[in-house]
C-alpha cells in the first residue's frame, strides 16, 4: 500500500486550448456557498485553475505525486476510471497524509519537454484528459488531449 505525505504547494495549472490560447474565462465568487449552477460552471468551464500540492512517496523522482484542487475552493480532483468524468471531492483542508482508498486523489505529475502530464495513482495507465464537448476525464490518449500547460 502506498503512503503519500504532504510536501509543499507547488504551482497553478491552467487548462487552455491545444494552441495555448485561453478559450474562455469565467470568474466566480468563492466567499459564499456553492450553488448547483456554480458547480455546473466549474465542471463545464473551458479554463479552470488548479492549486497543485506536492507529496513525497519515496518512489520514482522523475514523477511527482500531487493533488489538484480547484483554486479558491476545497474541491479536489478524484480519479473515477477510464472515460468517466473526474469527481470533485470537497475536503475541508489539504490532506497531509494520503493512504489506501484515498489514492484516487493522487496524480503523478511528469514534465516531458514543454508538456505536462498527470497520471492517476489509482489507475496507472490513465491520465487526466480533456476533449471538446466533454468533461475532464481519465483517458489513455487520443482522441482526448492529455498534455497541459502550466503557467
Amino acid at each position: 500500500m502506498s503512503t503519500f505525505t504532504f510536501k509543499e504547494s507547488r504551482v497553478v495549472v491552467s487548462a487552455t486550448s491545444n494552441k495555448g490560447k485561453i478559450l474562455k474565462k469565467r470568474r466566480l465568487s468563492f466567499n459564499q456557498p456553492f450553488t448547483e449552477d456554480d458547480l455546473e460552471a466549474i465542471a463545464h468551464d473551458l479554463e479552470v485553475k488548479f492549486d497543485m500540492y506536492a507529496y513525497s512517496s519515496g518512489g520514482d523522482d522523475s514523477k511527482y505525486p500531487v493533488t489538484l484542487k480547484v483554486s479558491n475552493t476545497q474541491l479536489f480532483v478524484s480519479a473515477q476510471g477510464e472515460d468517466k468524468p473526474v469527481l470533485l471531492k470537497e475536503i475541508p483542508e489539504t490532506p497531509k497524509l494520503i493512504t489506501g482508498s484515498e489514492t484516487d486523489l493522487i496524480f503523478f505529475w511528469e514534465k516531458i519537454n514543454s508538456k505536462n502530464y498527470f497520471t492517476s495513482a489509482a489507475f496507472p495507465e490513465l491520465l487526466i484528459a480533456t476533449k471538446e464537448q466533454s468533461q475532464v476525464h481519465l483517458a489513455r490518449g487520443l482522441p482526448s488531449m492529455i498534455d497541459f500547460q502550466i503557467s
